[in-house]
Protein backbone atom coordinates (compact mmCIF):
# COMPACT_ATOMS: atom_id res chain seq x y z
CA UNK A 1 0.00 0.00 0.00
CA UNK A 2 1.11 3.56 -0.70
CA UNK A 3 0.70 5.95 2.23
CA UNK A 4 0.81 9.71 2.71
CA UNK A 5 2.05 11.08 6.05
CA UNK A 6 2.45 14.69 7.15
CA UNK A 7 5.04 15.88 9.66
CA UNK A 8 5.37 19.62 10.27
CA UNK A 9 5.51 21.19 6.80
CA UNK A 10 6.60 18.03 4.96
CA UNK A 11 4.69 15.13 3.42
CA UNK A 12 6.09 11.63 2.98
CA UNK A 13 4.97 9.42 0.12
CA UNK A 14 5.96 5.87 0.96
CA UNK A 15 5.20 2.22 0.39
CA UNK A 16 4.74 -0.53 2.95
CA UNK A 17 3.09 -3.89 3.38
CA UNK A 18 2.55 -3.33 7.12
CA UNK A 19 1.34 0.20 7.85
CA UNK A 20 1.07 -0.02 11.68
CA UNK A 21 4.64 -1.36 11.89
CA UNK A 22 5.92 1.29 9.47
CA UNK A 23 4.18 4.11 11.38
CA UNK A 24 5.73 2.91 14.66
CA UNK A 25 9.19 2.88 13.08
CA UNK A 26 8.73 6.37 11.64
CA UNK A 27 7.45 7.75 14.97
CA UNK A 28 10.58 6.44 16.67
CA UNK A 29 12.77 8.24 14.12
CA UNK A 30 10.71 11.45 13.95
CA UNK A 31 10.50 13.73 17.02
CA UNK A 32 7.96 16.08 15.42
CA UNK A 33 4.91 13.82 15.32
CA UNK A 34 3.09 12.60 12.25
CA UNK A 35 -0.42 12.46 10.84
CA UNK A 36 -1.49 9.72 8.47
CA UNK A 37 -3.33 11.49 5.65
CA UNK A 38 -4.42 8.41 3.73
CA UNK A 39 -3.52 5.25 1.89
CA UNK A 40 -4.15 3.73 -1.50
CA UNK A 41 -3.53 0.20 -2.75
CA UNK A 42 -0.40 -0.05 -4.83
CA UNK A 43 3.15 -1.33 -4.98
CA UNK A 44 6.68 0.14 -5.12
CA UNK A 45 6.18 1.13 -8.77
CA UNK A 46 3.06 3.05 -7.83
CA UNK A 47 4.95 4.86 -5.05
CA UNK A 48 7.78 5.78 -7.46
CA UNK A 49 5.33 7.08 -10.07
CA UNK A 50 3.70 9.42 -7.53
CA UNK A 51 7.12 10.57 -6.31
CA UNK A 52 8.21 11.23 -9.89
CA UNK A 53 5.18 13.46 -10.50
CA UNK A 54 5.96 15.40 -7.30
CA UNK A 55 9.77 15.52 -7.82
CA UNK A 56 9.94 19.33 -8.13
CA UNK A 57 8.59 19.57 -4.55
CA UNK A 58 10.99 16.97 -3.14
CA UNK A 59 12.98 18.02 -0.09
CA UNK A 60 14.90 14.79 0.44
CA UNK A 61 14.19 11.17 -0.43
CA UNK A 62 10.48 10.48 -0.03
CA UNK A 63 9.72 13.80 1.73
CA UNK A 64 8.02 16.64 -0.13
CA UNK A 65 7.11 20.22 0.75
CA UNK A 66 3.60 20.58 2.11
CA UNK A 67 2.25 22.99 -0.47
CA UNK A 68 -0.97 23.47 -2.39
CA UNK A 69 0.24 21.57 -5.46
CA UNK A 70 1.28 18.49 -3.46
CA UNK A 71 -1.92 18.57 -1.41
CA UNK A 72 -4.08 18.88 -4.53
CA UNK A 73 -2.37 15.92 -6.20
CA UNK A 74 -2.73 13.73 -3.11
CA UNK A 75 -6.34 14.85 -2.61
CA UNK A 76 -7.15 13.81 -6.18
CA UNK A 77 -5.68 10.36 -5.56
CA UNK A 78 -7.44 9.91 -2.22
CA UNK A 79 -10.78 11.23 -3.44
CA UNK A 80 -10.68 8.82 -6.38
CA UNK A 81 -10.59 11.72 -8.87
CA UNK A 82 -7.24 10.56 -10.22
CA UNK A 83 -6.23 7.01 -11.05
CA UNK A 84 -2.45 6.77 -11.06
CA UNK A 85 -1.40 4.08 -13.48
CA UNK A 86 1.78 2.16 -12.93
CA UNK A 87 3.47 -0.85 -14.46
CA UNK A 88 3.47 -4.14 -12.69
CA UNK A 89 5.94 -6.75 -13.82
CA UNK A 90 4.64 -10.30 -13.71
CA UNK A 91 2.37 -12.50 -15.72
CA UNK A 92 -1.08 -11.02 -16.24
CA UNK A 93 -3.58 -13.78 -16.99
CA UNK A 94 -6.13 -11.32 -18.40
CA UNK A 95 -3.83 -9.81 -21.01
CA UNK A 96 -1.54 -12.84 -21.44
CA UNK A 97 1.58 -10.70 -21.04
CA UNK A 98 4.39 -10.34 -18.55
CA UNK A 99 3.82 -6.66 -18.00
CA UNK A 100 0.53 -5.00 -17.25
CA UNK A 101 -0.71 -1.51 -16.47
CA UNK A 102 -2.45 -1.27 -13.11
CA UNK A 103 -4.53 1.57 -11.70
CA UNK A 104 -4.78 2.71 -8.11
CA UNK A 105 -7.80 1.38 -6.34
CA UNK A 106 -9.63 1.54 -3.05
CA UNK A 107 -8.35 4.90 -1.81
CA UNK A 108 -8.85 5.46 1.88
CA UNK A 109 -8.77 9.00 3.19
CA UNK A 110 -7.72 8.88 6.82
CA UNK A 111 -7.93 12.58 7.66
CA UNK A 112 -8.80 15.60 5.61
CA UNK A 113 -6.44 18.54 5.45
CA UNK A 114 -9.04 20.74 7.14
CA UNK A 115 -9.44 18.28 10.01
CA UNK A 116 -5.69 18.26 10.41
CA UNK A 117 -5.60 22.08 10.49
CA UNK A 118 -8.31 22.04 13.16
CA UNK A 119 -6.31 19.51 15.19
CA UNK A 120 -3.21 21.70 14.90
CA UNK A 121 -5.18 24.75 16.01
CA UNK A 122 -6.56 22.89 19.06
CA UNK A 123 -3.05 21.79 20.01
CA UNK A 124 -1.67 25.31 19.57
CA UNK A 125 -4.44 26.85 21.69
CA UNK A 126 -3.73 24.27 24.41
CA UNK A 127 0.01 25.05 24.30
CA UNK A 128 -0.57 28.82 24.50
CA UNK A 129 -2.95 28.40 27.44
CA UNK A 130 -0.37 26.32 29.32
CA UNK A 131 2.37 28.84 28.52
CA UNK A 132 0.17 31.62 29.92
CA UNK A 133 -0.41 29.61 33.12
CA UNK A 134 3.35 29.13 33.50
CA UNK A 135 4.02 32.83 32.87
CA UNK A 136 1.39 33.74 35.47
CA UNK A 137 3.02 31.37 37.99
CA UNK A 138 6.44 32.80 37.19
CA UNK A 139 5.14 36.35 37.71
CA UNK A 140 3.78 35.40 41.16
CA UNK A 141 7.06 33.71 42.07
CA UNK A 142 9.05 36.70 40.88
CA UNK A 143 6.89 39.04 42.97
CA UNK A 144 7.48 36.81 46.03
CA UNK A 145 11.23 36.77 45.29
CA UNK A 146 11.35 40.59 45.11
CA UNK A 147 9.43 40.83 48.40
CA UNK A 148 11.86 38.43 50.10
CA UNK A 149 14.86 40.31 48.70
CA UNK A 150 13.53 43.53 50.23
CA UNK A 151 13.13 41.77 53.59
CA UNK A 152 16.67 40.40 53.27
CA UNK A 153 18.10 43.85 52.60
CA UNK A 154 16.22 45.27 55.64
CA UNK A 155 17.55 42.54 57.90
CA UNK A 156 21.11 42.98 56.63
CA UNK A 157 21.01 46.78 57.19
CA UNK A 158 19.75 46.48 60.74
Amino acid sequence: MVYFVQSLNKIKVGYTENLPHRMNNMRTANPHGMVLIGTVNGNKNHEKKIQKVLKEYCVIGEWFNDCEEVRDYIDKILNDDLKVKYKQIGYDWDSGSYESIVETEEPERIASWEDHKDQKLDVLVNIVEKMMEIEHSLSRLLAKKIHLEKKYVKVMRS
